[in-house]
Order: structure tokens, then sequence, then C-alpha cells
């Protein structure tokens, strides 16, 4: 009950963005589930205009994105783990005009097993799942060879 009381104190953007973050992080969880990995990241890795953003914009949406998607993961049924939360930030970014890179990566466990890992950075800005990434070995990135932020944006 406090959460909805919580919900209902936002202001309507916020919540907006929060609704719009959880029905991504649900439809990325069904994605995963069962679709093949190729046609998931053909979908992430589709190019959009790209909005002239500064650094202060930039920043703030970044914040209000890893914001939603963290609050849409933490509330939502289930675990969401790094994977949806990736697509779902990558999604909400390129839907405003922001590019974005989802990084794969993996790294050995002490038991000798190998952990795999997703995160998502704006240029120079952590997204999502970015705290875990140096222990992981990128082996690949969506869009293939990342998205960088134009000369005018951030860096």
């Amino acid at each position: 009950m406090q959460t909805l009381a919580k919900f209902r104190r936002l202001p309507p953007s916020d919540r907006r963005l929060l609704i719009e973050a959880s029905l991504l992080l649900l439809a990325a969880r069904v994605a995963l589930r069962i679709l093949p990995f190729k046609t998931i990241m053909g979908w992430t890795s589709r190019s959009r205009a790209l909005a002239a953003v500064d650094v202060v914009a930039a920043r703030t949406l970044v914040m209000r994105v890893r914001w939603a998607v963290q609050a849409g993961a933490r509330h939502g049924p289930g675990q969401t783990v790094c994977f949806p939360q990736a697509i779902a930030a990558h999604l909400l970014l390129s839907r405003r005009g922001a590019p974005s890179t989802i990084y794969y990566g993996v790294a050995k466990t002490a038991a000798g097993s190998l952990e795999a890992h997703v995160w998502v950075r704006a240029g120079s800005l952590a997204v999502v799942g970015c705290a875990a990434a140096p222990r992981f070995t990128v082996m690949t990135t969506f869009p293939h060879g990342g998205a960088a932020l134009p000369s005018h944006s951030v860096r």
C-alpha cells in the first residue's frame, strides 16, 4: 500500500516513465524466454534519429531512466536481472533520441565456471548494471561497435 501511495505522489511525467519502464521490463523478460537472442538484439539495435543532447540534459535523462528501470525492477513481479534491465534502459533512451550501448560480458567465477552480465552506457554515462561491469570481459556490444554520443553531447 505504501508503494502505491508513493507512486501517486510522483509527478505525472515520472509516473508515465515508471509505467513505460515497467512494461518494457516485462516485455524484455518475456522476449528473453521465447525469442531467439538474434531477434532480440536486432530489435534493440534498430537505429533511430539521434537528438542533440547537451551535457545537463543527457545526465538528467540517464538519471531518470536509471531510476525508472531500477524502481520497475525492484517493485515488479519476480526477479528482473541485468539483461531485461539493459534492454528496457536502452529502449527508453532510444525512444527519447539518446544513443546508448548494451554491453554483454563474461567472467570466470571462483569455481571456474562462466558468468555473464549485461550493462548499458550512454557515452561515458553509466545507465544500468555498470557497477559490476569492471570484472567482466566485453564479448560484444549492441548496436555493434557501440553508439557514440554526438560531439556536442556528453562524452
